[in-house]
């Protein structure tokens, strides 16, 4: 869902990406943050992200979601992946826009809905999330409101990085009670 591998000095002119290209004012910092590698911390390492306060940026995902969803005719699903570069906010924002991604995810969902009804099948929505409820807040997401209003088909938790011991019986459970 965002971006920001160009962060420690890869060609970051961005030529194939012209929404950072053209509008570096949705980054979420500057190129004033750009430090030597991840030792230089979050910021550092996430300031060519894009940050998901602007409806520009979170209009353009839902410009992809659109687009597999109209170009696959055998697409079963869509995952968003919140967690493979979890920055979506500026730091200290994150609880209080918590509600863009809420309704990113609605809208993702509204798409999903529509070519289900059009295919006469489902076309599923799943999310990838940190490990935990309280991880994901850390980043502005709200899963519980996500399964308590049935925005998603399914929930994957973490990247994987620790196998067989992912604290995932919280987000397992979270998921059972809103089947």
């Amino acid at each position: 869902m965002n971006d920001a591998h160009d962060a420690f000095g890869m060609p970051f002119e961005w030529p194939d990406y012209p929404l950072k290209a053209d509008h570096p004012e949705l980054l979420l910092g500057s190129r004033e943050d750009k430090g030597s590698g991840p030792q230089d911390g979050l910021r550092a390492a996430m300031w060519s992200g894009l940050d998901f306060a602007h409806p520009t940026v979170r209009e353009d995902r839902l410009w992809w979601v659109r687009h597999a969803a109209r170009s696959y005719p055998l697409l079963a699903g869509v995952e968003l992946n919140f967690f493979r570069m979890p920055a979506y906010f500026a730091v200290g924002t994150e609880r209080a826009n918590a509600h863009l991604l809420t309704q990113l995810v609605r809208d993702a969902r509204a798409i999903l809905d529509a070519e289900s009804r059009e295919r006469r099948k489902p076309v599923l929505l799943s999310v990838r999330v940190p490990d935990t409820v309280e991880a994901c807040w850390a980043i502005g997401i709200d899963v519980t409101a996500w399964l308590s209003e049935g925005l998603v088909d399914r929930v994957l938790s973490g990247g994987g990085y620790v196998c067989y011991s992912t604290p995932a019986r919280e987000l397992i459970e979270l998921g059972h009670a809103h089947q």
